[in-house]
């Protein structure tokens, strides 16, 4: 497989990050938690205070709390039990919630994360990745958005980076440090995250943000080279999008291992992305797709899981956008090319799929080449049947639309046609709903 290819789809190694969520009858408004990660022995600690409304009168609700092992939990100002069952923890009422109230449950957990965290012991450092209720009791849903309240525990000697922005640390018993982190834009919970380790940092501000870039094998120099572009593709996105960028800084990490991710004002690169772009500075597709996400996906983000292409086949789309308005058209069809060779590959083995499936409950290897490549592939197309007038026009209306919301494509669609005054379901039906 094509190393560019193949670098791009350990964003989603995790399977069971994907696995639906069944819905709980509560609206999250706020997480509020402290987190100790143990990296020696690869555990994690913490509390958790949530707050929620219910969507309608219940006596049971849910949260996900995968592996994760509650010893404590509270529901304020009712009396109730709890059972974990599974993936989740299950707590009963002896009173039904009323939807005019805010409620608040407080948690007490401990547990050894299967794929939610990252450990290397060895450096020592620890990342989350994807799956948020392996490290938190959540609720997980990837439509319910909540602002968050993150304080990290660490041994001293290590940075610590988190969602949100940073509100200072205190010192604690055990020569330890507790970092706290406020995350006011509503998110959905698989972008909350945060890394640990002994990261060499730099800064530079651009504008209205300052971009911290971290890794514990790159020197400040090193860094201020291999995010170099960072600037220029906040730039192209707050001007494709019509939006600027909400927070005042954003971290790159370069992290030891193959994954990378988006997280609320964060991202993490595998480690070897530094190197790549230290050969050729352009590059920069990596970044660029983890950037993008910032707009489409954390903010712009799918309703659920069977219309995952809007988040993974814009970002990509955009990072290869911006590598045309870098380095012109020659580096984006390039790229194009590279995504039309890996989704036909995927055809050529009978194994196509309609961007929109119903079962992204198991997703294959080659059912991820699709919603990344073939997606992206599919806004190229669209883009040439628009025109690049009316494409971005579109797709900046689309953004400050549903900016903040959760979307499915036929919302897509429907900004789109009003922007051009086209019938496009003959090039929905073919491209995006039909295999």
């Amino acid at each position: 497989m094509n190393r560019f290819i193949s670098n791009l789809l350990l964003l989603v190694i995790p399977l069971l990050a994907f696995l639906p969520v069944k819905a709980t009858p509560i609206d999250v408004l706020h997480y509020r938690a402290s987190i100790e990660p143990d990296i020696s022995n690869k555990k994690v600690k913490g509390t958790v205070s949530i707050e929620f409304k219910a969507l309608h009168n219940t006596r049971e609700i849910s949260f996900d709390c995968d592996g994760l092992k509650i010893s404590q939990l509270e529901l304020i100002g009712i009396a109730s039990s709890y059972v974990i069952k599974g993936r989740k923890v299950y707590i009963r009422l002896q009173e039904s919630l009323e939807t005019t109230e805010t409620y608040e449950v407080q948690m007490t957990y401990e547990g050894n994360p299967r794929w939610g965290v990252v450990f290397h012991p060895e450096v020592p450092s620890v990342s989350t990745v994807f799956s948020t209720s392996q490290w938190m009791v959540c609720k997980e849903a990837i439509e319910d958005k909540a602002t968050l309240d993150l304080t990290i525990i660490a041994p001293k000697g290590l940075t610590i980076v988190a969602s949100g922005q940073w509100r200072g640390q205190t010192e604690l018993s055990g020569e330890r440090i507790a970092s706290n982190w406020l995350l006011k834009q509503p998110v959905s919970a698989y972008i909350f995250g945060f890394a640990i380790g002994p990261f060499h940092s730099t800064s530079q501000k651009h504008r209205h943000t300052h971009f911290h870039y971290f890794s514990a094998q790159r020197n400040s120099k090193e860094l201020l080279q291999i995010f170099t572009e960072t600037a220029n593709m906040l730039d192209f996105f707050e001007e494709k999008s019509g939006i600027r960028y909400p927070d005042s800084t954003y971290h790159q990490i370069l992290f030891k291992g193959s994954i990378s991710q988006e997280m609320a004002n964060f991202c993490i690169l595998r480690e070897n992305y530094g190197e790549q772009v230290l050969n050729d500075s352009a590059a920069v597709n990596l970044s660029g797709h983890e950037l993008a996400h910032q707009w489409w996906g954390n903010q712009v983000t799918c309703k659920d899981w069977t219309h995952f292409w809007l988040n993974e086949g814009m970002a990509v789309y955009m990072s290869t956008a911006f590598r045309e308005h870098r380095w012109g058209k020659e580096a984006y069809e390039a790229d194009m090319k590279v995504y039309y060779d890996a989704f036909q590959k995927v055809v050529q083995k009978g194994k196509d799929k309609a961007l929109v499936f119903p079962h992204w409950n198991n997703p294959s290897s080659d059912d991820r080449i699709l919603v990344y490549y073939k997606g992206a592939y599919v806004f190229h197309l669209l883009r040439q049947e628009l025109g690049d007038q009316t494409f971005w026009q579109a797709l900046q209306k689309y953004t400050q639309t549903y900016y903040g919301k959760s979307v499915v494509t036929t919302d897509l669609q429907r900004i789109f046609e009003e922007v051009s005054r086209l019938d496009l379901d003959p090039f929905f039906n073919k491209w995006v709903y039909k295999k």
